[in-house]
């Protein structure tokens, strides 16, 4: 192998180490936008899960003061006997 010969396959190998690299970025990039896309369904499902407990509280507190009227209604015809 000639001296021209040698430095064009150094060279090779350059480019090769640097598209090695740059495929390494890109799954890179691959995987943290597949976990980003994990994480934005985990928040969509949570967000969804506390909707469905606000509804449920909401619910029970307007069952709550429903027997607290009912509690002070009885209580005041109670008293009037």
């Amino acid at each position: 192998m000639n001296k021209r010969q040698h430095s064009s396959t150094a060279s090779e190998l350059t480019d090769n180490s640097s598209l090695d690299s740059s495929i390494f970025e890109s799954l890179k990039g691959q995987k943290s936008k597949k976990a980003l896309e994990i994480i934005e369904c985990n928040i969509f499902d949570q967000t969804k899960e506390i909707e469905s407990l606000h509804c449920q509280i909401t619910s029970k507190d307007k069952e709550l003061q429903d027997l607290k009227t009912k509690l002070n209604d009885s209580e005041k015809r109670t008293a009037e006997i």
